[in-house]
């Protein structure tokens, strides 16, 4: 995949993927599909400041995209501080995240139910638990 990307761009300056970058993509969970890993090698190149992708490069990629937006400002935050908190906070706050994340995007609630799974009836109540104003 790097091979195909550096050829089909001659505009990106020749890069190699170090075995341990290799390693640290293979142990990736995250990774599910080759769209989902050619978008990842596509981001290192472009992100990678030396001819090397290593580990450190791969880490810096996932630990950057393993983000979202804080509830209560749109300062980006890393989401493992949902690990350190009870089970039920932790969903409490990720679905305040994920809820208010749509909603930003200028979803009504129909498409916020339709796109979340849940009735509308229900979605209203889980909003107003969650003290998200509609």
């Amino acid at each position: 995949m790097l091979t195909f990307h550096l050829n089909k761009n001659p505009n990106v300056s020749f890069k190699v993927l170090d075995i341990s970058a290799l390693n640290a993509l293979r142990n990736k969970v995250g990774i599910e599909s080759l769209d989902q890993l050619d978008k990842i090698i596509v981001s290192l190149i472009k992100t990678s400041d030396t001819e090397l992708i290593d580990k450190d490069d791969v880490d810096i990629h996932f630990n950057k995209h393993n983000s979202s937006i804080d509830k209560n400002s749109n300062d980006v935050i890393k989401i493992d501080f949902l690990y350190e908190k009870p089970l039920k906070e932790s969903r409490d706050l990720f679905e305040t995240m994920y809820l208010k994340h749509h909603l930003a995007q200028n979803k009504s609630i129909t498409e916020l139910s339709k796109k979340t799974g849940v009735e509308r009836t229900h979605l209203y109540r889980k909003l107003k638990q969650l003290g998200i104003k509609a």
